[in-house]
């Protein structure tokens, strides 16, 4: 057994014949809206070591400030084909924005130790750019300062014109005192014929980082087919939203949204989940993209007979 080399110096040490690592995002185009998802994908593969003995590629990242990330649980699987050990690991991360901008995400580089040849090598994935855009549900701004300053200065210049009247004028009194009666009464009658407006609603709060994390593995795992992560991801994400009144599984979910398109997809996951076989989650990430108001439930009427047995 020979020491480590003097020139491998990082936080893993990666002795191995071959070393490839490879990078997909889904979606594929490089950009996303704030509180939606971008996921990387990466995937290590090497000759002569296992998978757990590969590193978590999550912790090599450097995140740049404004985006959140969100590593699911990697996979990991061994082959041995012939007399090689060949170690794979597939790590998935999801990137959420706090705020719209550009952001440039450093290369990865993944340091190892070719046995064959006893030298240090390197395999990189390069820098890339994503582009996170406003969320098209934001509030409306509030009306401009401009609007505000000229009915500031109306005001004023009515105050000014009131205090520039002549004082020795009595009949001059008179008139501008029937004036504004006749102003007044005007104005109340324009003011009570005039509809009323309901006033504005508040706009809904942003979900929690729990929520938007949950959601994004929701979406993440029904892209990937994943039965079980989605039923997981998607109940941790009703109780983020919903603490109140979480659901008791996915029968107690389907039951508080009230769709039956919905409730169909989720039986389906239901006895992918319980009973195996193929599932594709293309339809249910489509019909949850967000959470379904909760549907309104019609009360029992009680019944006017006695009962039976006390």
């Amino acid at each position: 057994v020979r020491p480590r080399p003097a020139g491998a110096v990082s936080s893993y040490w990666l002795p191995a014949q071959q070393v490839a690592l490879s990078s997909e995002w889904s979606p594929g185009s490089p950009q996303a809206h704030v509180g939606d998802a971008l996921t990387l994908d990466l995937t290590v593969q090497a000759e002569g070591l296992t998978a757990e003995q590969l590193p978590d590629l999550s912790t090599l990242i450097t995140i740049p400030p404004g985006l959140k990330a969100y590593p699911d649980e990697p996979r990991l699987d061994n082959t041995t084909p012939g007399d090689t050990l060949i170690g794979r690991r597939e790590q998935s991360i999801a990137l959420i924005a706090d705020r719209p901008g550009t952001f440039t995400l450093p290369a990865l580089q993944l340091r190892w130790w070719n046995t064959t040849r006893d030298v240090a090598q390197e395999v990189v994935v390069p820098a890339r750019t994503i582009v996170m855009l406003p969320n098209p549900a934001a509030p409306a701004g509030a009306a401009h300062p401009a609007v505000r300053a000229e009915g500031a200065e109306g005001a004023e210049g009515a105050e000014g014109a009131a205090a520039r009247v002549s004082h020795g004028d009595p009949w001059l009194w008179a008139s501008i005192a029937l004036a504004l009666a006749w102003m007044a009464t005007l104005g109340g009658w324009y003011g009570a014929s005039r509809p009323r407006r309901s006033p504005p609603r508040a706009p809904a709060p942003a979900p929690s980082p729990d929520a938007a994390r949950s959601r994004a593995a929701f979406l993440q795992a029904c892209r990937k087919d994943d039965p079980r992560a989605a039923r997981r991801h998607l109940l941790a994400w009703v109780d983020a939203e919903r603490p109140a009144s979480p659901p008791a599984g996915l029968n107690g979910m389907a039951r508080q949204i009230g769709d039956p398109e919905i409730e169909r997809l989720l039986r389906e996951l239901d006895r992918a989940c319980y009973a195996g076989g193929a599932w594709r989650g293309e339809a249910l990430a489509r019909a949850l993209t967000e959470l379904p108001a909760a549907a309104k439930r019609v009360p029992e009427r009680k019944s006017t007979l006695a009962p039976l047995y006390h």
